[in-house]
């Protein structure tokens, strides 16, 4: 699990080790920890916020020491990376088994920016669940807003969904 805060969090039992996201050396200590108990492949969901190092370089210690394929997901890829952006992400390329995406302009960036092969590549769209209709009053009688309009959102909060635009409009949106 990664922590982001020294004392870590309460994790359940079936969470066997943790690492720091700040502190370098846990990225080589988780490597030897995945290696020693033999895992099968590694899973990483990449997002340059969530590791430590400049835009989560430290991610790449932990990568370039483990023995067993790597299959990547990446959830963001930049249209425009700066250098240092870009080099984490080829490393990451490079060293990975696979690289998932989740939609064909991340593939597209992958190929045209990236230079990766598209072999490579896997997209894995985001989709939604395909299940019936249900009224959405069920929901809202769940929570406690029955009877008013909800408006939502998924996803991590970050600038390019517009979302402060969205609130600047609602007076207007809702005079109407």
């Amino acid at each position: 699990a990664m922590n982001d805060i020294i004392q870590g969090y309460p994790y359940p039992s079936q969470v066997h080790f943790e690492l720091n996201s700040k502190r370098l050396a846990d990225y080589k200590l988780a490597a030897e920890f995945l290696n020693v108990n033999k895992v099968d492949i590694v899973c990483l969901q990449h997002e340059f916020g969530i590791y430590g190092g400049e835009y989560g370089s430290y991610i790449l210690t932990l990568l370039k020491n483990l023995r067993m394929p790597i299959v990547t997901t990446l959830h963001t890829l930049l249209p425009n990376p700066n250098l240092k952006q870009k080099e984490i992400i080829n490393t990451i390329v490079k060293i990975s088994d696979r690289i998932i995406v989740m939609s064909q302009k991340a593939e597209m960036f992958l190929k045209d920016i990236y230079k990766v092969p598209k072999e490579k590549i896997n997209l894995v769209h985001h989709g939604i669940p395909d299940f019936s209709f249900i009224d959405p009053n069920f929901f809202k009688d769940q929570f406690g807003v029955e009877g008013k309009k909800v408006l939502m959102t998924f996803g991590l909060i970050s600038p390019s969904k517009g979302i402060e635009v969205m609130i600047e409009a609602l007076p207007d949106i809702i005079s109407k």
